[in-house]
């Protein structure tokens, strides 16, 4: 009888402790907004999100004949504001049952188009700094003080992180967008594979550093820093060795 009774009252506890759980949550479905790939393979759509006072959303996918539906499914936090979880940022994936190929993928939320990176599109390095071969931790497609990759139009950033040494955690980041941009003025200019290049700095004397161009389809970014910059000749290296296939 004992241990009944003491089952009942850790019961009535617990009950007390989460019965108001569900009314602090708000489910709803919502536009998946950010820099979106789709894999070379056309299998697995992953999405650059960030988050606030909600838990981490889920990226959806419904597929039928000719189009394939993504949303992003969230769950908000309905309590006091000084009660919010911490948000974030991070990359999301969903996969699929076939490769998307010819069907359009389309915004289950708005209705519109999704715009999207064709992982077959991807350049991928050839030469990494020494110490740079490990994936990005951070989701955070861009370092601080340099201008934010666009989500009007195909993009997408991959990272590399320096994993030992007085570097470790600086972080390498490969942005390509479709479009020919037009040359960052800036100092000193130079060229990669025969085209225009400029390298642009956060601020004159430190912070992150990056060298753009482009090749009259994509415009290319390749930026270091946080906590350390590779020099200009590291980064024109890793720019040149950049190859698609």
């Amino acid at each position: 009888m004992i241990v009944i009774a003491v089952l009942a009252v850790v019961g009535l506890e617990l009950a007390l402790q989460t019965w108001w759980l569900p009314e602090k949550w708000r489910t709803y479905d919502a536009a998946a907004t950010g820099q979106m790939l789709v894999s070379a393979d056309g299998r697995t759509i992953t999405l650059t999100v960030e988050w606030q006072c909600e838990q981490e959303p889920d990226l959806v996918a419904r597929e039928n004949g000719d189009r394939v539906d993504v949303l992003l499914h969230r769950k908000g936090f309905k309590g006091p504001t000084y009660q919010c979880p911490e948000g974030g940022v991070s990359r999301i994936s969903t996969h699929l049952n076939a490769p998307l190929a010819s069907r359009a993928l389309v915004d289950g939320v708005t209705g519109k188009s999704v715009v999207h990176f064709d992982g077959r599109e991807l350049a991928k390095p050839s030469y990494l700094p020494p110490e740079y071969d490990h994936p990005d931790e951070d989701p955070i497609p861009y370092l601080p003080g340099l201008t934010p990759p666009p989500v009007d139009v195909p993009s997408w950033t991959t990272g590399f992180q320096n994993g030992e040494g007085s570097r470790a955690g600086s972080r390498l980041l490969i942005t390509q967008t479709r479009g020919d941009e037009p040359p960052v003025q800036g100092q000193p200019q130079t060229s990669v594979n025969g085209h225009p290049a400029t390298f642009v700095s956060s601020s004159p004397s430190s912070g992150p550093r990056s060298i753009i161009w482009s090749d009259g389809t994509y415009t290319y970014t390749v930026s270091s820093g946080r906590p350390a910059s590779l020099a200009d000749d590291e980064l024109l290296r890793v720019a040149e060795g950049l190859h698609h296939g």
